[in-house]
């Protein structure tokens, strides 16, 4: 599972979290030793028809369609004739709109202190949408929490804009620390950060998979039904516009939220495979249920090493290498 893939450290955004392009290409290395990268197309004839797929196979899923899986991603892949999955978000490509969680990664990589912009995070919380004091510290007690990928500052600007506040409350604060931080020109931004019309259907052409992220890139396991079935036929209708269904439609669970519902109407649609952030390897053997293709489990790029002549790790070694 990938997201950004640039020149990291050289770049506007240099505290992006995402993986460097020479460490990208690295993986790739290793992938190349150990695994055999396969295709949308063979994971679907080992599914439908019981086709066998070589040992240790890979399946390589890129999410959100960036620009960075146009520029640095996709001539490494052709190079390397590796077929690649890409999960763009409707609006996102069509409309130029930035996705809420976008907006919180360049935020957070546009403010030096992490705490300062957490106080004026709250501020506004008071300022544009009337919380009280003591709202705000029950915000504090269920979200000021370090993970295992952040310090308690930034999980909590994290948490309160990501699903804490309702819905249209966060976007208005979002946007206006957005805006004041990061960019006014939202469109420009969009623009620039996603794969526009034009590169994905060179991709397409040189057979790479696109699969739907959804419309707006919202939990689908959060939404009443009829806003999950928007999202997921709205996604599917976009990639049958786009010639990208022809071999079998995919998804990608934004955020990797979903539910029992939500998979019901993947079904429904037609979904051959559906991809979770669940970590795990996916077994293949003895799947009855249908619906386990649509539970698909994922390694991040985090779990496989980043140079070619690195020693195995234990996902490998699970694979069976």
């Amino acid at each position: 599972m990938y997201h950004y893939v640039r020149p990291i450290k050289d770049s506007r955004y240099p505290q992006i979290k995402g993986l460097e392009f020479t460490d990208f290409v690295g993986q790739l290395d290793y992938i190349k030793r150990y695994y055999n990268p396969v295709s949308i197309e063979e994971v679907l004839a080992n599914k439908i028809h019981n086709e066998p797929l070589p040992e240790r196979p890979i399946l390589l899923t890129f999410d959100d369609g960036y620009t960075d899986h146009y520029q640095y991603v996709f001539p490494e892949l052709k190079r390397r004739e590796i077929k690649g999955a890409f999960y763009p978000v409707v609006n996102a490509l069509e409309e130029h709109r930035i996705l809420d969680v976008n907006k919180i990664h360049y935020l957070l990589a546009s403010v030096e202190s992490k705490v300062a912009l957490m106080e004026e995070l709250n501020e506004k919380l008071v300022n544009l949408v009337d919380l009280t004091r003591i709202e705000i510290e029950s915000f504090r007690n269920k979200y000021y929490k370090e993970t295992k990928w952040d310090p308690p500052e930034v999980g909590y600007s994290k948490k309160v804009l990501q699903h804490g506040l309702p819905e249209v409350e966060r976007k208005v604060v979002l946007n206006e620390l957005f805006k004041t931080y990061v960019r006014e020109d939202e469109v420009g931004f969009a623009q620039e950060l996603y794969l526009n019309q034009e590169q994905l259907a060179e991709m397409v052409q040189a057979g790479m998979h696109f699969g739907g992220h959804g419309v707006t890139h919202r939990w689908l396991d959060k939404l009443g039904q009829p806003e999950k079935s928007e999202e997921i036929s709205g996604s599917v209708a976009f990639l049958s516009n786009k010639g990208c269904t022809e071999a079998g439609t995919t998804f990608c669970y934004p955020f990797g939220g979903y539910d029992g519902e939500t998979v019901d109407l993947l079904e429904k649609q037609g979904c051959e495979l559906a991809f979770t952030t669940e970590v795990d390897l996916f077994e293949l053997k003895d799947r009855e249920d249908t619906q386990d293709w649509l539970r698909i489990n994922r390694l991040d790029t985090n779990h496989i090493p980043r140079h070619g002549d690195a020693e195995k790790v234990d996902w490998t070694r699970k694979a069976g290498a």
